[in-house]
C-alpha cells in the first residue's frame, strides 16, 4: 500500500518536473518502487497459491479408559522401561544440542583467561 502511494507521488512529481536531471532521478525512483511492488505482488501470489494447495490432516482417536485388564504389573513395568528409554534418549539429544555451545563458550573463556594473564 505504501509503495503504491509512493508510485503515485513520483508520477505526480514526474509530471511537474522540468529539468532532465530531475526527470531521470524521478524515473529511477519510479523503477525502484515499481520493482518493489512487483516483488511483493509476486510473493503475495506465491503465498496465495501455497495456501490454496495446503491440506490439513486430522486424526481423531478414542481415549481408552484404564480398565482392570489394562492395569497389569507387567504392562506397568514395560511402560516404565519404555519411558526411561525415551527420557534417556531426550537427555542425549539435549546434551548433543547444548554441548557444542558450551564447548565454544569454554574456549572463549580460556582465550579471555590467557589474554588476561598476558596483560598482568
Amino acid at each position: 500500500m505504501a509503495f503504491c502511494l509512493q508510485e503515485e507521488r513520483f508520477r505526480e512529481l514526474l509530471n511537474r518536473a522540468d529539468e532532465v536531471e530531475d526527470i531521470l532521478k524521478i524515473e529511477r525512483e519510479l523503477v525502484r518502487v515499481r520493482n518493489e511492488i512487483e516483488r511483493i505482488q509476486g510473493r503475495l501470489d506465491y503465498l496465495s497459491d501455497q495456501v490454496e494447495l495446503s491440506t490439513i490432516n486430522i486424526q481423531f482417536r478414542e481415549i481408552q479408559a484404564m480398565t482392570v485388564a489394562n492395569r497389569s504389573p507387567v504392562r506397568a513395568l514395560r511402560e516404565s522401561i519404555r519411558n526411561f528409554g525415551q527420557s534417556f534418549y531426550n537427555l542425549i539429544s539435549y546434551l548433543g544440542t547444548v554441548l557444542p555451545y558450551l564447548l565454544i563458550l569454554y574456549i572463549f573463556y580460556l582465550i579471555y583467561k590467557h589474554k588476561k594473564k598476558r596483560t598482568e
